[in-house]
């Protein structure tokens, strides 16, 4: 059972700044929410609907978010080092812009050859092949 349901909260939409570090956030709908500065430190984020959220700024450093859907999400500033990022929809997502060291990914929905080409040079794992 989870710690807490964000989705009926006064504040549902906006977590700006929130701590929801190590939170089991799994299946949650966080669709166009906003989550600038948010601490995501290890969260599990997994199977979470994400797509059109702001994560600009957010920390997500360890956070499992296998199978999320990030579609359109804005991750400007965002760090997600060392994050799960195995079956992420990423369409219409730019990884130039966000720190992805030792992140893991893999058959990712919406990863085109350009967002491959963004991640050369940058040390993370791609268990999938092109």
């Amino acid at each position: 059972m989870k710690e807490e349901d964000f989705s009926n909260s006064v504040w549902a939409k906006d977590y700006a700044g929130e701590n929801l570090s190590r939170k089991d956030l799994s299946d949650e709908d966080f669709s166009d929410a906003n989550l600038t500065g948010a601490n995501l430190t290890g969260a599990k984020l997994a199977g979470a609907k994400l797509a059109g959220a702001n994560l600009y700024g957010a920390v997500l450093i360890g956070a499992d978010l296998s199978g999320a859907n990030l579609t359109s999400a804005v991750l400007n500033g965002a760090n997600l080092s060392g994050a799960n990022l195995e079956r992420v929809d990423l369409t219409n997502v730019d990884l130039k812009v966000c720190r992805l060291s030792g992140a893991t990914f893999g058959n990712n929905p919406g990863m085109n050859q350009e967002l491959r080409n963004n991640l050369i040079g940058i040390d993370v794992t791609i268990t999938d092949s092109p």
